[in-house]
């Protein structure tokens, strides 16, 4: 008997022995193939991003600065920012294309390092040809009229008058109203000359100084329109950047007119005056 439950101890032990081993090679084969695809996620994000950094590369390095009709035009063609952009632009695309051909991302060879300085060269150039641009003065003489008050249907037409001579050239016009629960400016609309298919001419930028704010069109901005009067901002825009906003406030509240005055006698003269009756009956 003894024997028998030594024996059975022993097979225990063997099982118990044999299912730790088998667990623990279980865990090491998932530790390995995790590894594995660890291994296989990097290798594929690195080709990735090898191939991103040739693409750039192909593309910036036979733009030849002597076959474009200015250095700032050469330099937007380098970042892909379309000419004219501002200063955020530039540097928006100054960053994404330094993220695909940093040498710390990608491995670094003469092709790659030439692309790079012309790209940090294109930015300091479109620099430069900016600083050179004013900023445009803030619209002037805001005012705004009531299309339509009914809730649900609201209309209003806000006009100005073109910013300061002296500042900066205007290129569009930004139009916005603040969210009364940040405090934040939710854009609206960006008026810039183009073609009017209603007018079938182009609308040229002194043109542009009127926009009508439509409820039905905004209507994600719903905490705006629970207000009984709102806040639009205009603001100038050019190559340089965004004037300061020029800020009106719109009531969304129609106000009654005011009733009409009604002529009053004074007690002591109201029965002589009207001719009243006392209370015996006898008129006074």
């Amino acid at each position: 008997a003894n024997a028998a439950n030594a024996a059975n101890a022993a097979n225990a032990a063997n099982a118990a022995t044999a299912a730790s081993l088998s667990a623990a090679a279980i865990a090491l084969s998932k530790a390995e193939e995790e590894s594995e695809r660890l291994a296989a996620r990097q290798k594929e994000e690195a080709l990735r991003r090898c191939s991103e950094a040739t693409r750039e590369v192909k593309r910036i390095l036979p733009l030849q600065r002597g076959r474009f009709p200015s250095g700032a035009a050469w330099a937007y063609a380098v970042l892909e920012a379309a000419e004219g952009s501002d200063v955020v632009a530039v540097r928006r695309a100054y960053r994404s294309l330094m993220r695909k051909l940093h040498p710390d991302r990608v491995d670094p060879s003469l092709e790659t390092t030439q692309a790079v300085e012309a790209v940090r060269d294109a930015k300091e150039l479109c620099e430069r040809s900016l600083s050179c641009v004013k900023l445009p003065g803030p619209p002037r003489a805001l005012s705004s009229t009531m299309l339509c008050d009914t809730v649900g249907r609201r209309r209003f037409r806000i006009q100005w008058t073109a910013p300061d001579s002296s500042a900066g050239a205007v290129k569009r016009y930004i139009i916005s109203m603040v969210d009364p629960q940040g405090g934040r400016s939710l854009r609206v609309a960006v008026l810039e000359p183009d073609y009017s298919e209603e007018l079938r001419r182009f609308v040229p930028i002194e043109e542009l100084l009127t926009y009508t704010v439509v409820e039905y069109d905004l209507q994600k901005m719903f905490s705006v329109w629970q207000q009984a009067a709102v806040t639009v901002q205009v603001a100038a825009a050019n190559e340089a950047g965004q004037s300061t906003w020029a800020s009106l406030r719109v009531s969304l509240v129609e106000v009654a007119p005011a009733a009409p005055a009604v002529a009053r006698w004074p007690a002591a003269q109201l029965p002589r005056a009207m001719g009243a009756w006392t209370p015996h009956g006898a008129r006074a």
